[in-house]
């Protein structure tokens, strides 16, 4: 449980084939199960391809009737990856759900209905979501978007869920990602675009190369960066997975923004701040109200498989 499987690595290396492709996976339903060297309980729970690193492993959250309050659904399988990296990255409804129903007693029926629940049915909801910004993006810039670049963006726009039964999940978590898949955001990011050309950045990151943006903030308000990258495949049940170690910072005077990151000395159930060796997705947001000049970096730790690395970064903010 939270391996590096042997199709994780090849759904991995499949992305270098084709990077436009994000596939697409449920997390699971074992958020209720518990093992005898499960570390804590509630956690550890995902399997098979789910670990990958260049695919979108979806978990499942309900939400009341006006679709305001966001809470994660328990049978949800929680992370983390054994080489603590912060899985699922995302969340899609998957509770009460009406779908179409076969009655095996009333077999002629056409118009039958049922409730159901299951990640099973919140990671086609966030396939469709990709689908569609992957249209908006041919039909507004002429191309599709890389996979890893639609992958950032879900991610950069998500709403944070900050519950989970008692536990304050505040942030980027094992059990909810980033948080609930926000279709309206991410359009606005693909539409922002095409009038302010530096809001979806691309770019190949060469080794001993450091990519620099300089902007200025007129007003004040949070900023967002989000950085991902289709990073190539580890061997099967590698301990680390990650190849090229990426690194993002937002730096104002002599302030530097990290990160979030999971702690790797114990599993925890939330993010923190710090230098985030073990994701091929980091994302810093700058909540305090500054304006003023602002340095993003992209850097990396060691040498770069194949001397360089393709890179989706998003930017937002005032």
């Amino acid at each position: 449980v939270g391996g590096y499987s042997l199709w994780s690595s090849i759904l991995d290396e499949l992305t270098h084939v084709y990077p436009n492709y994000l596939h697409v996976l449920a997390a699971g339903n074992d958020g209720r199960k518990s093992y005898l060297s499960q570390t804590i309980e509630s956690l550890d729970q995902l399997t098979g391809s789910t670990t990958a690193k260049n695919v979108l492993t979806v978990g499942s959250f309900s939400m009341d009737d006006n679709s305001e309050n966001f809470t994660a659904t328990n049978f949800s399988s929680a992370g983390p990856t054994n080489d603590f990296r912060i899985k699922p990255e995302i969340c899609a409804v998957g509770q009460n759900l009406r779908v179409a129903y076969w009655d095996e007693n009333n077999s002629d029926a056409t118009d039958a209905y049922i409730a159901t629940r299951g990640t099973s049915f919140a990671a086609p909801g966030a396939a469709a979501a990709v689908a569609l910004l992957q249209q908006l993006h041919k039909q507004t810039h002429t191309v599709f978007m890389r996979g890893a670049t639609a992958k950032a963006l879900l991610c950069h726009t998500a709403d944070d869920i900050s519950q989970w039964g008692e536990i304050d999940i505040t942030g980027p978590d094992v059990k909810t990602g980033y948080g609930a898949i926000n279709l309206e955001k991410a359009a606005a990011i693909i539409q922002k675009d095409v009038i302010e050309p530096n809001t979806i950045v691309t770019f190949e990151l060469n080794e001993n190369e450091t990519e620099t943006l300089y902007f200025q903030v007129l007003e004040q308000g949070a900023l967002t960066a989000t950085l991902s990258w289709y990073d190539p495949h580890a061997e099967e049940d590698a301990a680390n997975t990650l190849v090229n170690d990426l690194d993002l910072r937002i730096i104002q005077d002599n302030t530097t923004y990290f990160p979030w990151k999971l702690p790797t000395n114990a599993q925890q159930a939330v993010a923190v701040l710090g230098d985030n060796s073990a994701d091929n997705l980091e994302q810093i947001k700058v909540s305090e109200n500054l304006g003023g000049a602002y340095t993003i970096e992209v850097s990396h730790k060691g040498t770069l498989r194949n001397g360089s690395q393709e890179v989706s970064l998003i930017l937002s903010g005032p």
